[in-house]
């Protein structure tokens, strides 16, 4: 395993997704997730070079208990790396804490699945939800979803 994760990091490396900013806050290089689903509609107005994906119901439930629906959104003339990923409600309102929670990227899948995969994912298995977020994956989100 530590060879395949060896290997994953200098091809992601080569590949020109090297960590350049990896340790920059993600708060600050990331759209921050609406309050509301429908508001997604507004960052794809505002941002015309944002690409928003819905993640799969398997992937949502898998590393995001509790969330009805997980989207991604990364917008390269915002970062040309990072990206970010929320979580609803079946209410269609934001999860911005605990497991459920989305989590920033700073390598985001749009950019490269096999650097997302090193740098956000392997991470996770091993810190689990709660270390993650203490170690820079905290949720971004707008200050306040009253």
């Amino acid at each position: 395993m530590a060879r395949i994760v060896v290997v994953s990091a200098l091809l992601v490396w080569l590949s020109g997704c090297a960590m350049t900013g990896h340790r920059e806050p993600l708060d600050g290089r990331v759209i921050p997730c609406p309050c509301e689903v429908s508001e997604l509609a507004v960052i794809a107005a505002e941002h015309p070079q944002a690409i928003i994906s819905r993640d799969s119901d398997l992937a949502t439930a898998k590393y995001h208990p509790g969330a009805f629906v997980t989207y991604r959104v990364f917008d390269p003339s915002t970062d040309a790396i990072a990206g970010n990923q929320c979580s609803f409600d079946r209410n269609g309102r934001l999860i911005a804490a605990g497991p459920a929670a989305g989590t920033p990227d700073f390598i985001s899948p749009e950019r490269s699945v096999l650097g997302h995969f090193v740098v956000d994912v392997l991470p996770f298995h091993r810190f689990g939800w709660m270390e993650y977020h203490r170690r820079g994956w905290a949720p971004v989100s707008r200050v306040s979803c009253d």
